[in-house]
């Protein structure tokens, strides 16, 4: 049973931060109107045209196959990664979040989706954004089956649009969960109480298989020493374009952001909250590890070995 309470009091947050950001009450109630119609459209067509896509939690861990859950990031350190050590990586449950949907080399178990570009005023384009992330899936023959674990709620722009527009995939199953925006300092332990974003997706990621109850998490191509990323070419990174309505490489994100700069969750305390949660999860017998020797998380994870 979800927290609705808790819930609700998840997306007054969120609320409260567009209204803090914009500081203009009409954009705001623009905002409001476009979540509203969405949310709306999405409650309609979720039972209408998505009923048998719609999993539920019982339906959900049916998909889990191993005890093992590696976690994708979209660090460079990926293309380091042997074709033998992605055929064992294979034989266990995996799952990507963000870019790493991108990545052709591993059939991901799950994919989990907060959606929308991080350039000003992205909400008023989450349209084309959903088009493209489709075409993404399309693209990427590892996907077909694939599990979409995407952040619902009535201020989820990205979740709204595309199943409340009809763009989502019939020939995918999808699972919504809604993200826990209290201050607490370890995940959540149950869907109930939702998923911990905290420092980045990649919490969400790891509260994921938490509540899945797998024996270890494994985290790859989770570097931190930059933002450079496994699909761009070196010295590159990506932004969204206006006109071809997809992700172009660039010198800089929309944000102003290197490849080389040091990668932005770092800044928010993703190393000391990964030494929290890996204290957490150790004493749930729950082993939290780091592919990469070289991440700035080595210091506080177990370097995984097969």
């Amino acid at each position: 049973m979800i927290n609705y309470f808790l819930k609700f009091h998840n997306d007054l947050k969120v609320l409260y931060g567009q209204f803090l950001s914009n500081r203009n009450l009409f954009t705001f109630f623009k905002i409001q109107k476009i979540l509203f119609i969405s949310f709306l459209k999405k409650k309609y067509w979720i039972n209408k045209t998505y009923k048998n896509n719609n999993l539920s939690e019982n339906e959900l861990k049916k998909y889990k196959n191993s005890q093992t859950l590696f976690v994708f990031g979209s660090g460079q350190s990926i293309n380091e990664i042997q074709d033998s050590e992605f055929e064992k990586i294979n034989k266990e449950d995996s799952i990507s979040f963000n870019n790493s949907i991108k990545l052709k080399k591993v059939y991901f178990t799950f994919h989990l989706e907060r959606g929308g570009t991080t350039r000003p005023g992205a909400i008023f384009f989450v349209k084309e954004y959903c088009n493209y992330w489709v075409k993404i899936l399309f693209e990427n023959k590892f996907l077909k089956k694939t599990i979409l674990l995407i952040a619902d709620g009535y201020t989820s722009d990205f979740a709204n649009e595309i199943i409340g527009s009809k763009i989502f995939p019939k020939s995918f199953k999808f699972f919504l969960f809604f993200t826990n925006r209290t201050k607490t300092k370890t995940p959540t332990l149950s869907f109930k109480n939702g998923i911990v974003h905290n420092a980045g997706t990649l919490c969400d990621a790891i509260n994921f298989g938490v509540i899945m109850k797998y024996k270890k998490i494994v985290l790859v191509g989770v570097d931190l020493y930059d933002s450079s990323h496994f699909f761009c070419p070196p010295g590159k990174t990506y932004k969204w374009d206006e006109h071809k309505k997809e992700h172009i490489f660039a010198d800089k994100t929309s944000k102003g952001v290197k490849s080389t700069d040091l990668h932005n969750t770092v800044k928010l305390g993703i190393v000391d909250t990964m030494k929290t949660w890996r204290e957490f999860l150790e004493k749930k017998g729950i082993s939290l590890e780091v592919y990469n020797r070289k991440s700035l998380l080595s210091t506080e994870l177990k370097i995984f070995r097969f």
